[in-house]
């Protein structure tokens, strides 16, 4: 994601779509109880790969990109380590392709490749400087750039952003995570209650099926 602020937009941005993958759990029966049964492992890779992330400014321009990479994996990794079923499946599965996208795309040009046409139709100057402040792990789409469709090019002018078909994917994963997350427990539920209910089936229609083999 490309934007002109601090860096602080991309965490607004994730929050955003959190909340809106809760509601969207929340209005089809989810339960706000249901997050607190939520098993996570793997904390310390996640935030590893965070503060990867959140720390590239600290180095040199040709270490960057390799560190930004490796934060994406780092992520992928947590989501296969969380694989969960259903919607939480799909959601993780999501987030994992779109970070491997962005990594795949970082690894060939060296950073992520930003489109100048997208930063105009964003609101952007296109003659950002890309490698300025929290820009270090983008560099400027040109003709040679590699697999440049992944790269950040499609402008989102609400939030004066560029993003990449990678952090489409990561956020639509991020919501589906989240509405997965309201929603955990009804399935089990629903299969206890088949259970339950097929237990009683059983006893009704035992005597029955006794009194006619008698």
């Amino acid at each position: 994601m490309t934007e002109l602020t601090d860096g602080s937009k991309p965490v607004t941005v994730m929050l955003a779509v959190v909340m809106m993958g809760v509601l969207g759990g929340l209005a089809t029966g989810g339960r706000v109880s249901a997050l607190g049964r939520l098993r996570i492992r793997a904390w310390p890779l996640l935030g590893g790969a965070v503060t990867i992330q959140a720390s590239l400014g600290a180095f040199s321009g040709g270490i960057r990109w390799m560190l930004a990479v490796a934060g994406c994996a780092g992520v992928a990794g947590w989501c296969v380590l969380n694989r969960g079923r259903g919607a939480l499946w799909w959601g993780l599965a999501m987030v994992t392709l779109g970070v491997t996208a962005n990594a795949v795309v970082m690894a060939a040009n060296g950073g992520m490749p930003v489109s100048a046409s997208a930063l105009s139709s964003a609101g952007l100057p296109r003659a950002m400087n890309l490698a300025a402040g929290h820009l270090y792990k983008h560099v400027a789409m040109n003709g040679s750039s590699r697999i440049g469709i992944l790269g950040d090019a499609i402008p989102v002018h609400l939030v004066r952003a560029v993003l990449s078909p990678g952090d489409v994917l990561m956020l639509g994963g991020i919501a589906v995570v989240a509405f997965a997350a309201t929603r955990r427990g009804d399935r089990r539920e629903a299969g206890s209650s088949a259970c339950s209910t097929g237990q009683v089936g059983q006893s009704n229609m035992a005597p029955s099926t006794a009194a006619v083999s008698y």
